[in-house]
Parts: structure tokens; C-alpha cells; sequence
């Protein structure tokens, strides 16, 4: 159908099937925008994935995904520690 093929073309069928996926906050939504920002419009993403367009540029200039990557980087040292810990209790 017409409204199927449209759709399609400007991607709210992926991003309609993959908003389930992301639940944990608008974080994800705008990981997901980043990249994809070649493939579809800022406007079409916000819309299906339900965020602000100023909300997504301000997550870009705040430094997003490089924040987001430091901090998991900390718990991921966090937990290695952890385990290292728990082996030497053992």
C-alpha cells in the first residue's frame, strides 16, 4: 500500500519496531539517532522515537555518546576490580 511504501522510505516502521528496545531513557534514543542521522531526518526520528529535537542537540553538545561511553568505561573498572576481589577472597 501507498502508506506502507512511505513508511518504509522515511524509516518509521524501524524506528516504530525498535522503540521497545528503548526503554532505558532518551539516551539510547539519541545513540540510535546519531547514528542513523545519515539515513533519516532529525525531525522523523524525535517523532517516532517520542524525544525533543532540542533535547537530541543538547545531548550532542554536552558531549552524548563520549559522556556515556567515560562512564561505563568507570563501571566496568568498577566490576573488574570487584571480581579481582572476590577471586582473592576465594
Amino acid at each position: 500500500s501507498a502508506a506502507g511504501e512511505q513508511a518504509s522510505s522515511d524509516g518509521a516502521g524501524f524506528f516504530k519496531k525498535n522503540r521497545s528496545l528503548l526503554r532505558e531513557g532518551h539516551d539510547d534514543a539519541y545513540e540510535v539517532m546519531r547514528a542513523e542521522q545519515a539515513n533519516y531526518s532529525v525531525s522523523i526520528m524525535c517523532k517516532e522515537l517520542e524525544v525533543s529535537r532540542s533535547g537530541f542537540y543538547a545531548w550532542l553538545k554536552r558531549g552524548g555518546a563520549a559522556k556515556r561511553a567515560e562512564a561505563e568505561a568507570v563501571v566496568v573498572a568498577e566490576i573488574k576490580t570487584a571480581h579481582k576481589t572476590v577471586l582473592i577472597i576465594n
